[in-house]
This record gives structure tokens, sequence and C-alpha cells, in this order.
């Protein structure tokens, strides 16, 4: 290896994949400081007495976030209604079934 253009191409490679080991590392840890929420709409079909058909699963940074994406998610796939998506119960069992992803 003591060809200046092999090592400048072996220096290339090992720099190359300490940053690609590096940017996994970061991903890792930022998905781990960042969770994301999750609800699956099955386990509120079976909460509710439903049959659990449905493979949607809501996500969001926070609750607020994952929660409208779950209004937004019944009230066009399952017509539900506002009214509806406001009873406390109905929240309540949503609220019961949040998981970090």
């Amino acid at each position: 290896m003591n060809n200046p253009l092999s090592m400048i191409l072996f220096s290339h490679l090992s720099f190359s994949l300490i940053i690609v080991t590096l940017n996994k590392a970061l991903h890792w840890a930022f998905r781990v400081v960042n969770l994301v929420l999750e609800l699956k709409c099955t386990d509120i079909e079976k909460e509710m007495g439903i049959e659990a058909t449905c493979p949607y699963i809501a996500h969001g940074e926070n609750e607020a976030e994952l929660m409208d994406d779950m209004r937004k998610h019944a009230k066009e796939v399952h017509g539900y209604t506002d009214e509806d998506l406001s009873d406390p119960e109905t929240i309540a069992i949503m609220k019961k079934h949040i998981r970090t992803a």
C-alpha cells in the first residue's frame, strides 16, 4: 500500500465508513430522544367491541399531534363526527392505547 493513490482511496473509504457509522448512531440517538407515539386503530376497535379489522396506525411526536391524526382517520374512514370524538369515554379509550413506536 505504498502507492499514493491506494493510500488516498483507503483513507477515503475509511473516512466514508466512519461517516456512515456516525450517521446511523446519530439517527438512533435522535429517534430515542424524539420518541414517536403511535395509536393502533385495531386496539380502539377491540376496546369498543367492534371487529378489529382496520390496520391504520396513527403517529405523532406528541399526544396532541397523535390524537389529531387518529381523529382525522376516524372521521374520513369510519364516519365519526366531532361529537363522537369529543366523548370523554372515547377520548379515554384512545389515550389508554397510546404507545411509543
